[in-house]
């Protein structure tokens, strides 16, 4: 008998009761709406929406100056997710308790970061134990910032996440996610019901709590509460149906579990295809042009190759765009990218906006990012999608990337971008780290040329092409 180690299973477990609670929840649901049609003839069409999904980061605005507190309550009791980011570099300490004035606590859980340690200490009875450090240099406060004109791309991110179901404590840096944990401390079993009893966060800045001396850091510091624990590393994969391994490994995501636009611009670019019956080889023919010093694609993508700072033709790629651009995404709110072999894209962001991405012909590479910053640029992860495959990208998660075209044939996807409905921003550009890898540039996401136009240009190279055939 094969047995799965603890922690295997354990998050299995997390997976399959979330499964099976949202299915009961919403049988539920439905058997409520089936007696109100029944009994008071309030009868509704359609099954209840699925719920937001479980990887939304925190993204409920905290301004202690605003609130004029350095002191608030989660928003449940031993669970959420703590996000800061800050223009420039202020020490600071986030302390979860169980009572909203620190000095009567009984219980309470402290994260300090600062330029030389990041570590967690428990506070039991104002006695403080401490149970996890690090002084890498890489994991605590960074000195490195930015004054770019959209700083905030750039914003170091600490975050600290706790979880008393599943009895952790997590800190981590960049994007609010399990690969980027940095310290996890596990909380003794005996310790479970006092854990659940924290619910207040109590912040210092720079050894502070007095607003009036910190009011210097109040358009520096962004601080973002949320109800999820950082349990899962959300899946990179879209599937249409989940397998069992899907479940088990968390290698996919369903498209009902991601957040409502995210849902919307997977439906509408599901099904797309290029091959049509009015011109089966579309594909062959962008392939033609891509290769052909004639063709129209090879011409543009020369012409491009000083587009993200020193002269490099394999740092590009084609953009088609299809729709109006309506203010409503980052550009147009379809692309279609031709990526011949070799070719890729500088790492860049994307402004914050939701993104579903497709491949349509070919595999590429996505290398992710933790942060975008000249300082750091090793990625945390590295997929490689191919034909059909589907993923995305949400505010603050996987926005981060740099796309590849390893293998020796060409590979064309569509993305669909939107603005999310809270975005008051609405940053046009996206800015992106240039070819020398020591500066930072915006790319204004304008198109090389429109799909209709495009399509009617590839079609007459290549019946031209078959003409000259002897």
């Amino acid at each position: 008998m094969q047995f799965v180690p603890m922690d295997a299973f354990d998050q299995q477990m997390v997976i399959l009761n979330r499964i099976f609670g949202y299915q009961l929840a919403a049988m539920s649901e439905r058997i409520s709406s089936l007696e109100s049609c029944l009994w008071f003839g309030k009868c509704e069409n359609k099954l209840p929406d699925m719920p937001t999904a479980e990887f939304t980061p925190p993204n409920n605005l905290w301004c202690p100056w605003k609130a004029q507190s350095c002191t608030r309550g989660l928003e449940i009791k031993g669970k959420g997710t703590i996000e800061i980011a800050q223009l420039e570099p202020i020490p600071f300490e986030l302390t979860l308790s169980d009572a909203q004035d620190l000095s009567e606590s009984q219980y309470a859980i402290r994260l300090t970061v600062n330029k030389g340690i990041a570590s967690f200490h428990k506070i039991i009875k104002s006695k403080a134990v401490l149970i996890n450090k690090t002084d890498d240099e890489n994991q605590v406060l960074h000195s490195h910032y930015s004054n770019t004109v959209n700083a905030w791309n750039e914003a170091h991110k600490y975050w600290f996440s706790i979880d008393s179901n599943n009895l952790f404590v997590k800190y981590g840096q960049g994007e609010v996610r399990d690969k980027l944990t940095l310290l996890k401390s596990t909380i003794d079993q005996n310790e479970k019901s006092d854990m659940k009893q924290i619910q207040y966060i109590h912040l210092t800045m720079n050894n502070s709590q007095n607003l009036e001396e910190l009011i210097s850091f109040k358009y520096k510091i962004r601080i973002h509460i949320g109800q999820n624990a950082v349990v899962l590393e959300p899946p990179l994969f879209i599937v249409p149906a989940l397998q069992i391994s899907d479940l088990t490994h968390n290698k996919a995501i369903l498209p009902s579990r991601l957040e409502r636009p995210n849902q919307l611009l997977f439906n509408d670019i599901v099904h797309w295809d290029l091959n049509t019956t009015d011109f089966p080889n579309f594909v062959p023919a962008i392939d033609y042009s891509c290769s052909e010093p004639e063709g129209w694609c090879y011409k543009t993508l020369h012409e491009k190759a000083s587009r993200f700072g020193k002269h490099n033709i394999e740092a590009t790629y084609l953009r088609i765009t299809m729709g109006v651009n309506e203010g409503n995404s980052p550009g147009h709110p379809y692309v279609l990218e031709i990526w011949p072999p070799g070719h890729y894209s500088p790492i860049h962001v994307h402004s914050n906006s939701y993104g579903i991405i497709r491949v349509l012909h070919g595999k590429i590479t996505t290398e992710l990012y933790s942060t975008f910053n000249v300082n750091h640029q090793i990625p945390f992860a590295t997929k490689l999608f191919q034909k059909d495959d589907v993923t995305w990208l949400s505010p603050g998660l996987n926005q981060i990337h740099r796309v590849i075209n390893t293998s020796p044939n060409l590979c064309i996807t569509i993305q669909a971008y939107q603005y999310g409905h809270n975005d008051q921003d609405h940053y046009e550009y996206f800015d992106y780290i240039k070819n020398d890898r020591k500066s930072i540039g915006h790319f204004d996401p304008k198109s090389d040329m429109d799909y209709v136009q495009f399509k009617k240009l590839i079609k007459k190279e290549w019946v031209d092409e078959a003409k000259n055939m002897p």
